[in-house]
């Protein structure tokens, strides 16, 4: 790497304001805050000329803010000798933004651009624009107007912005009831607003890129004849036109609600266990991720891919149940 003695600490600059509100003998309880982070000298990989023997230097450069909301609020409905009903919500927005770059300019970074009054993860991507029905080839737009389609990959002057990989919103809604020594709770998580990309698409939808490799059932949907409206190419063995590389046909909407949390419990009544010399006993089931909804019915995979809302062929998150049993001496 080329080295730079310069170099020193990111710096941060947080603010936050909040309210906690409890009433009702704290029956209701409400939480919420506003933050603004500010960030100077970030660490960021310059681009530089290849006759330097390097490709980019890493120097302390740009700034960048995350603006948002968090809120959540437990409320309980029902409370009762023996019948409790707690419910549990919480939602979170952040706005990113990159408020300079040296000399304003864009730096490229691989799928996303850095871009000053862009977020951080926006995609700058070639448009995809279907298929040919007249012969199968594929179609993109040939410029950032999107009004002109070419059969011919284009090139980086066809890039745009489309979308971004951090979420609008994401948080969850629970519900736990507890009846004497029963309970149940439930947790469903939610995420919306983004766009997930997938790297390995090529391979296993590539319209004959790839062809060693198997295909998802997608491509069954490609063209065959004439008159075809679809948008999955011709098939053609080590082909077709470049189809599999980047554009936004490998983009889909991020937006899910899962399951992520199902369990439901008893406990064993204490003087059932006072001969047993025991303090106390839960038996249990508990279910994780077990449904999943997604918004985008294109999406062949996890739409859960953490901050880059990337795929890189990652393994599903399992759907899981436990049986357990908790002692206590």
């Amino acid at each position: 790497n080329v080295g730079d003695p310069n170099l020193t600490w990111e710096l941060n600059k947080p603010f936050d304001a909040g309210i906690d509100l409890s009433i009702l003998k704290s029956r209701v309880n409400i939480t919420f805050d506003y933050y603004v982070r500010k960030s100077e000298g970030l660490l960021l990989n310059v681009p530089l000329s290849l006759t330097s023997g390097f490709g980019s230097a890493r120097r302390n450069i740009g700034s960048m803010e995350n603006r948002g909301i968090e809120f959540e609020v437990n409320i309980v409905p029902v409370q009762t000798k023996d019948l409790r009903w707690e419910i549990d919500f919480n939602y979170a927005a952040n706005r990113n933004k990159i408020t300079s770059l040296p000399d304003g300019k864009d730096i490229g970074n691989g799928s996303y651009i850095l871009r000053v009054g862009q977020a951080r993860l926006t995609y700058f991507q070639r448009v995809y624009a279907g298929v040919d029905p007249a012969n199968g080839d594929p179609l993109w737009y040939a410029d950032t107007t999107l009004t002109t389609k070419t059969n011919t990959y284009p090139g980086a002057g066809a890039r745009v912005l489309v979308g971004q990989a951090l979420p609008k919103f994401f948080g969850s809604f629970s519900n736990t009831f507890t009846y004497k020594g029963f309970s149940v709770s439930a947790q469903l998580y939610y995420n919306f607003g983004n766009l997930v990309y997938d790297t390995w698409s090529g391979y296993y939808v590539g319209s004959g890129f790839g062809a060693v490799y198997n295909k998802v059932t997608r491509q069954l949907n490609r063209w065959t004849k004439p008159g075809d409206v679809t948008d999955i190419p011709r098939y053609v063995y080590n082909g077709n036109r470049s189809f599999q590389s980047a554009s936004t046909f490998n983009l889909s909407q991020g937006d899910y609600i899962r399951l992520r949390d199902l369990q439901i419990g008893y406990d064993i009544p204490k003087q059932d266990l006072s001969k047993l010399k025991i303090g106390a006993l839960r038996v249990y089931v508990r279910g994780s991720n077990l449904l999943t909804w997604v918004k985008d019915k294109r999406l062949a995979f996890d739409p859960e891919q953490g901050t880059s809302a990337t795929t890189n062929l990652n393994v599903f998150i399992p759907k899981t149940v436990t049986f357990g049993v908790n002692v206590t001496l």
